[in-house]
């Protein structure tokens, strides 16, 4: 996906679910996350938690599942903490 097509993803994006499957091009491990709003509370934890894979992706070369394995495994630990507790 492009970046201008993943910034207008991500400017659509409404809740947590929506905004990772926009950033990353993939669904986050918890559904649940469809219903976590991105602009409040633990969201915007989420949102800069997602922003930061991404970047680091970006710097390490794209999705190789080497990197991108672990990374996405640690992603989404983090999401559901914040989500969670």
């Amino acid at each position: 996906m492009n970046q201008a097509r993943i910034v207008a993803a991500q400017r659509k994006a409404v809740t947590v679910r929506d905004y990772f499957v926009a950033t990353l091009g993939l669904a986050p491990r918890d559904g649940t996350l469809a219903e976590l709003p991105i602009g409040e509370g633990c969201g915007v934890d989420c949102k800069r938690a997602i922003d930061a894979a991404k970047a680091y992706l970006d710097v390490a070369g794209g999705v190789d599942l080497d990197v991108a394995g672990p990374l996405l495994e640690s992603l989404n630990t983090a999401i559901e903490i914040f989500w969670r507790g």
